[in-house]
């Protein structure tokens, strides 16, 4: 299965929406080929698979290549979101680029998961983990009145808040 590995900043571990991705049910993966005497940012490099659906039915037919090459794999979800796509090809050199544009309706915002395993060298066997990590996440903000007084929030603001971007890696350019 597809393990989430989390990062946290500082103290404060809650998830935003109240419960936290260990596995998913389903994600795209897509994978660069090259010589094992290069690195996945090298020009050279083509595609072994591109955009792929995987989930835990799905079997695919594809091999291991020999030790003379090294595989990067590059994967995302929610797939098929038409606010978060791939808008890279299957020509494209180096890792992908995803293009996300926050949508104004709040139950459409989504968790933005991806990973990477770049430079894993060919002739190996067996399953591969992907570390998938949140790129975006939404925000909710709960007030809980503890006192005997009543609490009114006349207002909520949180400021520098960026709608649109592409990630390249970990990178957002926003």
């Amino acid at each position: 299965s597809v393990k989430e590995s989390p990062s946290f900043d500082g103290p404060d571990t809650r998830d935003t929406r109240g419960t936290q991705v260990y596995s998913l049910s389903s994600f795209n993966v897509s994978a660069s080929i090259y010589e094992a005497t290069s690195t996945y940012t090298a020009e050279q490099q083509g595609s072994y698979f591109f955009d792929e659906s995987f989930s835990p039915s799905t079997s695919t037919g594809y091999y291991w290549p020999s030790a003379s090459y090294k595989l990067s794999f590059y994967a995302y979800s929610p797939a098929g979101d038409g606010n978060f796509t791939l808008s890279s090809t299957a020509t494209t050199v180096g890792s992908p680029v995803y293009a996300y544009t926050v949508p104004t309706t709040v139950s459409q915002q989504v968790d933005i998961l991806t990973a990477q395993v770049t430079d894993h060298l060919g002739g190996a066997q067996g399953a591969l983990t992907l570390p998938f990590a949140h790129r975006c996440a939404a925000i909710k903000v709960n007030f809980t009145n503890d006192g005997e007084n009543d609490l009114t929030v006349k207002s909520v603001s949180i400021t520098g808040v960026k709608y649109a971007g592409t990630l390249q890696n970990t990178t957002w350019t926003l």
